[in-house]
Protein backbone atom coordinates (compact mmCIF):
# COMPACT_ATOMS: atom_id res chain seq x y z
CA UNK A 1 0.00 0.00 0.00
CA UNK A 2 1.95 2.91 -1.19
CA UNK A 3 1.86 5.99 0.67
CA UNK A 4 3.30 9.29 0.70
CA UNK A 5 4.03 12.40 3.38
CA UNK A 6 1.81 15.43 1.86
CA UNK A 7 3.60 18.32 0.47
CA UNK A 8 1.32 20.83 0.01
CA UNK A 9 3.41 22.84 -2.88
CA UNK A 10 2.50 23.17 -6.65
CA UNK A 11 4.35 21.32 -8.95
CA UNK A 12 7.95 22.34 -10.42
CA UNK A 13 8.39 24.40 -13.44
CA UNK A 14 4.85 24.40 -14.34
CA UNK A 15 2.65 27.59 -15.98
CA UNK A 16 -1.06 27.43 -15.19
CA UNK A 17 -4.54 29.45 -15.39
CA UNK A 18 -7.14 29.54 -12.13
CA UNK A 19 -10.85 31.12 -12.84
CA UNK A 20 -12.72 31.52 -9.54
CA UNK A 21 -15.56 29.20 -9.69
CA UNK A 22 -19.06 30.21 -9.25
CA UNK A 23 -19.84 28.60 -5.85
CA UNK A 24 -16.58 31.36 -4.16
CA UNK A 25 -17.95 33.29 -2.42
CA UNK A 26 -16.28 37.10 -2.29
CA UNK A 27 -17.42 40.76 -3.16
CA UNK A 28 -17.15 42.87 -6.51
CA UNK A 29 -13.23 43.61 -5.55
CA UNK A 30 -12.65 39.88 -6.76
CA UNK A 31 -12.63 39.68 -10.58
CA UNK A 32 -14.59 36.54 -12.19
CA UNK A 33 -11.99 36.07 -14.81
CA UNK A 34 -8.60 33.74 -15.56
CA UNK A 35 -5.59 34.31 -13.04
CA UNK A 36 -1.94 32.89 -14.54
CA UNK A 37 0.14 31.50 -11.74
CA UNK A 38 3.84 29.78 -12.22
CA UNK A 39 6.20 28.40 -10.75
CA UNK A 40 9.97 27.72 -10.38
CA UNK A 41 12.28 24.81 -10.58
CA UNK A 42 11.27 24.34 -6.60
CA UNK A 43 7.61 25.18 -6.57
CA UNK A 44 7.71 28.17 -5.60
CA UNK A 45 5.12 30.97 -7.14
CA UNK A 46 7.23 33.26 -9.64
CA UNK A 47 7.36 36.84 -8.17
CA UNK A 48 5.91 38.32 -11.53
CA UNK A 49 6.60 38.67 -15.14
CA UNK A 50 10.52 39.67 -14.85
CA UNK A 51 11.78 37.90 -11.33
CA UNK A 52 14.74 39.55 -10.17
CA UNK A 53 18.00 37.56 -11.28
CA UNK A 54 19.60 37.17 -7.65
CA UNK A 55 21.32 33.97 -5.71
CA UNK A 56 19.56 35.21 -2.26
CA UNK A 57 16.22 34.73 -2.11
CA UNK A 58 13.85 35.29 1.09
CA UNK A 59 10.94 32.93 0.68
CA UNK A 60 7.23 33.80 2.20
CA UNK A 61 5.78 30.38 3.88
CA UNK A 62 2.01 30.38 4.21
CA UNK A 63 -1.32 29.43 3.29
CA UNK A 64 -3.95 30.60 0.44
CA UNK A 65 -3.54 34.34 1.95
CA UNK A 66 0.01 34.42 0.65
CA UNK A 67 -0.49 32.43 -2.15
CA UNK A 68 -2.78 34.92 -3.98
CA UNK A 69 -4.16 32.49 -6.92
CA UNK A 70 -6.93 34.87 -7.81
CA UNK A 71 -4.70 37.70 -8.49
CA UNK A 72 -2.24 38.97 -11.39
CA UNK A 73 1.27 38.28 -10.82
CA UNK A 74 2.60 41.83 -10.53
CA UNK A 75 -0.54 41.93 -7.39
CA UNK A 76 0.77 39.46 -5.15
CA UNK A 77 1.86 40.89 -2.73
CA UNK A 78 5.24 38.90 -2.61
CA UNK A 79 5.85 40.25 -5.93
CA UNK A 80 5.37 43.94 -4.63
CA UNK A 81 7.88 43.18 -2.04
CA UNK A 82 10.40 41.76 -4.29
CA UNK A 83 9.74 45.00 -6.11
CA UNK A 84 9.98 47.26 -2.92
CA UNK A 85 12.94 46.03 -1.68
CA UNK A 86 15.15 46.24 -5.22
CA UNK A 87 14.02 49.62 -5.02
CA UNK A 88 13.50 51.26 -1.64
CA UNK A 89 16.50 48.65 -0.05
CA UNK A 90 19.14 48.68 -3.59
CA UNK A 91 19.18 44.67 -2.00
CA UNK A 92 18.98 41.78 -4.78
CA UNK A 93 16.58 39.19 -2.98
CA UNK A 94 14.03 37.00 -4.63
CA UNK A 95 11.12 36.69 -2.77
CA UNK A 96 9.64 33.32 -3.63
CA UNK A 97 5.60 32.60 -2.84
CA UNK A 98 6.20 29.52 -0.47
CA UNK A 99 1.54 29.91 -0.13
CA UNK A 100 -0.44 26.64 -0.77
CA UNK A 101 -4.39 26.65 -0.23
CA UNK A 102 -5.05 24.40 2.65
CA UNK A 103 -1.74 23.80 4.24
CA UNK A 104 -1.75 23.33 8.09
CA UNK A 105 1.57 24.49 10.01
CA UNK A 106 2.36 20.98 10.00
CA UNK A 107 2.14 21.03 6.18
CA UNK A 108 4.75 24.02 5.98
CA UNK A 109 7.30 22.26 8.36
CA UNK A 110 7.09 19.53 6.57
CA UNK A 111 7.79 21.97 3.49
CA UNK A 112 10.68 24.18 5.46
CA UNK A 113 12.37 20.45 6.32
CA UNK A 114 12.50 19.16 2.94
CA UNK A 115 12.25 21.44 0.39
CA UNK A 116 13.61 24.80 2.33
CA UNK A 117 16.77 23.89 3.72
CA UNK A 118 18.94 23.08 0.79
CA UNK A 119 18.38 26.12 -0.74
CA UNK A 120 19.60 28.47 2.10
CA UNK A 121 17.35 31.56 1.92
CA UNK A 122 18.46 34.22 3.83
CA UNK A 123 15.29 34.04 5.79
CA UNK A 124 11.71 32.13 6.06
CA UNK A 125 8.60 34.63 6.82
CA UNK A 126 6.10 32.52 8.09
CA UNK A 127 2.36 33.52 7.64
CA UNK A 128 0.39 30.89 8.83
CA UNK A 129 -2.75 29.99 11.06
CA UNK A 130 -5.32 30.42 8.79
CA UNK A 131 -6.14 26.49 8.19
CA UNK A 132 -5.28 25.77 11.63
CA UNK A 133 -8.42 27.41 12.83
CA UNK A 134 -10.31 24.13 11.76
CA UNK A 135 -7.32 21.89 12.60
CA UNK A 136 -7.76 22.93 16.62
CA UNK A 137 -11.32 22.28 16.21
CA UNK A 138 -10.58 18.43 15.29
CA UNK A 139 -9.69 15.72 18.19
CA UNK A 140 -7.30 14.15 16.24
CA UNK A 141 -5.66 17.55 15.30
CA UNK A 142 -3.07 17.99 12.95
CA UNK A 143 -2.77 14.32 12.12
CA UNK A 144 -6.36 14.28 11.24
CA UNK A 145 -7.97 11.95 8.51
CA UNK A 146 -9.64 14.49 6.67
CA UNK A 147 -9.31 14.54 3.20
CA UNK A 148 -8.57 18.19 2.64
CA UNK A 149 -5.88 18.04 5.46
CA UNK A 150 -4.59 14.87 5.73
CA UNK A 151 -0.72 14.72 6.64
CA UNK A 152 -0.19 11.40 5.10
CA UNK A 153 -1.50 10.32 1.66
CA UNK A 154 -2.59 6.83 0.72
CA UNK A 155 -2.17 6.08 -3.36
CA UNK A 156 -4.56 2.66 -3.01
CA UNK A 157 -7.67 4.95 -2.10
CA UNK A 158 -8.58 8.28 -2.93
CA UNK A 159 -9.91 9.91 0.73
CA UNK A 160 -13.09 11.92 0.08
CA UNK A 161 -14.16 11.78 3.83
CA UNK A 162 -14.21 14.74 5.85
CA UNK A 163 -13.13 14.64 10.16
CA UNK A 164 -16.09 15.51 11.75
CA UNK A 165 -15.21 14.22 15.16
CA UNK A 166 -14.74 17.53 16.49
CA UNK A 167 -13.61 19.17 19.56
CA UNK A 168 -16.49 21.72 21.40
CA UNK A 169 -13.59 24.22 21.99
CA UNK A 170 -10.37 25.14 19.50
CA UNK A 171 -6.92 23.76 21.30
CA UNK A 172 -3.84 25.19 20.18
CA UNK A 173 -1.33 23.60 22.29
CA UNK A 174 0.06 21.22 18.87
CA UNK A 175 0.10 24.85 17.35
CA UNK A 176 2.53 25.92 19.56
CA UNK A 177 4.71 23.03 19.78
CA UNK A 178 5.29 22.91 15.71
CA UNK A 179 6.19 26.61 16.29
CA UNK A 180 8.91 25.53 18.45
CA UNK A 181 10.06 22.59 15.90
CA UNK A 182 10.20 25.28 13.30
CA UNK A 183 12.46 27.46 15.92
CA UNK A 184 14.26 24.52 16.80
CA UNK A 185 14.84 23.58 12.88
CA UNK A 186 15.84 27.32 12.07
CA UNK A 187 18.18 27.62 14.94
CA UNK A 188 20.60 24.16 13.79
CA UNK A 189 20.23 24.93 10.81
CA UNK A 190 20.96 28.51 10.82
CA UNK A 191 17.74 29.70 8.59
CA UNK A 192 16.26 32.73 10.38
CA UNK A 193 12.46 32.00 10.72
CA UNK A 194 10.55 35.22 11.19
CA UNK A 195 6.85 35.55 12.34
CA UNK A 196 4.20 36.71 11.31
CA UNK A 197 0.38 37.32 12.45
CA UNK A 198 -1.87 37.13 9.48
CA UNK A 199 -4.27 40.71 8.91
CA UNK A 200 -7.77 39.77 8.24
CA UNK A 201 -11.19 41.79 8.35
CA UNK A 202 -12.16 43.01 11.08
CA UNK A 203 -14.49 46.07 10.63
CA UNK A 204 -17.92 45.09 10.06
CA UNK A 205 -18.48 46.87 6.56
CA UNK A 206 -18.76 46.29 3.35
CA UNK A 207 -20.67 44.14 0.63
CA UNK A 208 -19.04 40.74 1.76
CA UNK A 209 -20.10 41.41 4.97
CA UNK A 210 -23.88 42.27 4.21
CA UNK A 211 -24.19 39.52 2.27
CA UNK A 212 -22.16 37.10 3.74
CA UNK A 213 -23.48 37.25 7.68
CA UNK A 214 -26.88 37.67 9.70
CA UNK A 215 -25.81 39.99 12.08
CA UNK A 216 -23.03 41.54 14.16
CA UNK A 217 -22.56 38.46 16.52
CA UNK A 218 -22.19 36.15 13.89
CA UNK A 219 -19.16 38.02 11.85
CA UNK A 220 -17.72 39.38 15.91
CA UNK A 221 -17.51 35.21 16.14
CA UNK A 222 -15.65 35.03 12.96
CA UNK A 223 -12.86 37.61 13.88
CA UNK A 224 -12.52 35.83 17.24
CA UNK A 225 -11.66 32.92 16.03
CA UNK A 226 -9.20 34.00 13.68
CA UNK A 227 -7.56 36.47 16.83
CA UNK A 228 -7.21 33.36 18.57
CA UNK A 229 -4.43 31.63 16.14
CA UNK A 230 -3.08 35.26 15.74
CA UNK A 231 -2.69 35.39 19.66
CA UNK A 232 -0.51 31.84 19.50
CA UNK A 233 1.55 32.92 16.91
CA UNK A 234 1.95 36.30 19.00
CA UNK A 235 2.62 34.53 22.19
CA UNK A 236 4.79 32.24 20.95
CA UNK A 237 7.32 34.99 19.33
CA UNK A 238 7.01 36.89 22.04
CA UNK A 239 7.73 35.01 25.10
CA UNK A 240 10.95 33.91 23.18
CA UNK A 241 11.98 37.06 21.63
CA UNK A 242 11.83 35.55 17.89
CA UNK A 243 10.86 38.20 15.09
CA UNK A 244 7.28 39.22 14.73
CA UNK A 245 5.29 41.27 12.36
CA UNK A 246 2.26 41.85 14.08
CA UNK A 247 0.36 42.83 10.61
CA UNK A 248 -3.35 41.51 12.28
CA UNK A 249 -2.75 44.77 14.83
CA UNK A 250 -1.35 47.41 12.26
CA UNK A 251 -4.06 46.16 9.70
CA UNK A 252 -6.60 46.23 12.34
CA UNK A 253 -8.58 49.27 10.63
CA UNK A 254 -8.66 47.90 6.87
CA UNK A 255 -11.28 45.89 5.14
CA UNK A 256 -10.77 47.43 1.83
CA UNK A 257 -8.23 45.15 0.85
CA UNK A 258 -10.17 41.59 1.15
CA UNK A 259 -12.39 40.60 -0.97
CA UNK A 260 -13.86 38.30 1.69
CA UNK A 261 -12.33 37.44 5.69
CA UNK A 262 -8.71 36.90 4.36
CA UNK A 263 -7.83 36.74 0.74
CA UNK A 264 -6.26 40.22 -0.91
CA UNK A 265 -8.06 41.51 -3.31
CA UNK A 266 -5.70 43.43 -6.18
CA UNK A 267 -5.73 47.23 -4.20
CA UNK A 268 -3.81 44.80 -0.97
CA UNK A 269 -0.12 44.84 -2.00
CA UNK A 270 1.51 47.63 -1.69
CA UNK A 271 -0.41 48.22 1.33
CA UNK A 272 0.62 44.89 2.81
CA UNK A 273 4.47 45.35 2.02
CA UNK A 274 4.50 48.70 3.74
CA UNK A 275 2.74 46.98 7.01
CA UNK A 276 5.52 44.57 6.57
CA UNK A 277 8.61 46.99 6.01
CA UNK A 278 7.13 48.81 8.56
CA UNK A 279 6.89 46.01 11.03
CA UNK A 280 10.38 45.43 11.19
CA UNK A 281 10.78 43.22 7.89
CA UNK A 282 13.39 46.17 6.46
CA UNK A 283 15.40 46.22 9.67
CA UNK A 284 15.59 42.63 9.79
CA UNK A 285 16.90 42.10 6.19
CA UNK A 286 19.48 44.46 6.58
CA UNK A 287 20.28 43.23 9.74
CA UNK A 288 20.79 39.93 8.03
CA UNK A 289 22.55 41.03 5.00
CA UNK A 290 24.81 42.75 7.15
CA UNK A 291 23.65 46.50 5.00
CA UNK A 292 23.81 49.63 7.03
CA UNK A 293 20.63 51.29 8.03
Amino acid sequence: MPRAIRLQEFAPSRITRYTPPDWYSADSSLERRQYLLRTDENGFILSGPEPVNSTKSLIVLGDSTVEGMFLDEDARFCSKLEAQIVETLGISVRVLNGGYSGATSLHLYNTFINKIIPLRPIAVVLISGFVDTQVAMKKASFWTSDCWLEPIVNFDKQNITPDEDLLADPVYADREKLLTMFQLASSLFEIPVWYATIPHRQVFQGDYVTKTFMDRSAFDKEVASRRLFNACTRKFALQRGLRLFDLEISMIGLHEIYYDMVHFNSKAGDTVVRHLLRAGLEAAIKERLGTST
